[in-house]
């Protein structure tokens, strides 16, 4: 029931339905297990494995095929296990050709970079199962584009809008394949398609005044964030922030831009969403490194990387190690430098 749920009003739904669920039955490894994916998707990554952790512990009570495919999912949870996932995955598909791993197996792919692979394994994901998941097609999209595919990925993206219900997250993903090709009239087209099937969707703002950005349009750009500030999904907000931080930046603001940084980075620290966290103090520590105070942006960096460490993220342990190296050049300390490029290899 949870991950329907997800489908039908999101993650954080879901959630809810899942804590009713262990708190009836402690030992419901689904459903730490549903928990654990959608705690992953959005950002909380700690309290993920925490309960991927508690799904491990109560796999025994499973059928063979549940209990593989909550060690496969536990795998995708940190980059130093990718390769068990796969090959966790690919032996359940081995036993279990019904099985709908495959999309799970295509994300692996594409996190280890292997991007052909995974966008062939959801195209036959989506022709076997005729699924009409926004999630698959949205996959299709992310990892088609890595590769620069953008007419692949608008072709899955027009198949679904031509065989299922119409859906203002595939027409965002359609306005990004145009946006990205500096095609932002068709983008604009794309999302005014998005407000006619959800007139309040806030991410249809986001996405509009995304494109503003990228047009050079700031002052539309800054319209569309601002309203974002109006909602009450803080989820909303702490996006708002966020991106007019950029905007103020990119005016040579500063001031202004540290300003909303500092206020998306306490929004992200009220829900305690260790990754939007680290977004904010990196590029603050980019705020100092432009104004004149490497030595704080150091420490900034620092922050970073230890907090990423806590949680396995290597992307952004690397990340945050590339930053402080690329500080240290600034500022003339090379040998500083060398010493963290030997830490990033």
């Amino acid at each position: 029931i949870g991950r329907k749920t997800v489908k039908q009003v999101g993650h954080q739904a879901s959630l809810e339905l899942m804590e009713q669920a262990v708190a009836i039955d402690p030992e419901f490894a689904m459903a730490y297990r549903s928990m654990a994916i959608s705690y992953r998707i959005l950002g909380f990554r700690k309290k993920a494995k925490e309960m991927f952790q508690k799904a491990m512990e109560h796999k025994d009570r499973l059928s063979d095929r549940d209990r593989l495919r909550i060690e496969a999912d536990y795998y995708l949870l940190s980059e130093s296990t990718y390769d068990k996932a796969i090959e966790s995955y690919l032996k359940i598909l081995d036993i279990y050709p019904d099985s709908p791993v495959r999309n799970n197996l295509a994300v692996a792919y594409g996190w280890i970079g292997e991007y052909q692979n995974a966008v062939e394994h959801l195209e036959t994901y989506i022709k076997t199962y005729k699924s009409d998941s926004v999630l698959v097609f949205s996959n299709v999209f992310l990892f088609a584009r890595r590769l620069g595919w953008y007419d692949k990925a608008r072709e899955t993206l027009q198949y679904y809008l031509s065989h299922f219900p119409d859906h203002p997250s595939i027409h965002r993903r359609l306005a990004q394949t145009y946006w990205e090709q500096t095609k932002y009239e068709l983008a604009l087209e794309e999302i005014e398609k998005a407000f006619v099937l959800s007139p309040t969707d806030w991410y249809n703002n986001r996405f509009r005044g995304d494109i503003y950005y990228y047009m050079g349009d700031l002052i539309k750009a800054e319209a569309e964030y601002r309203m974002l500030l109006q909602r009450d999904e803080r989820n909303a907000s702490y996006q708002g922030l966020q991106r007019l931080s950029r905007v103020f930046l990119i005016q040579g603001q500063f001031d202004e831009s540290t300003e909303y940084a500092e206020r998306a980075l306490e929004l992200a620290e009220e829900l305690s969403n260790e990754a939007r966290k680290r977004d904010q103090i990196s590029y603050l520590a980019y705020m100092d490194r432009i104004t004149g105070k490497p030595e704080e942006a150091l420490n900034k960096y620092d922050i970073c990387w230890k907090s990423a460490v806590e949680v396995e993220d290597f992307a952004d342990q690397r990340m945050a190690l590339h930053q402080k190296g690329v500080t240290y050049l600034e500022i003339g300390q090379t040998s500083d430098a060398q010493r963290v490029a030997q830490e990033l290899k």
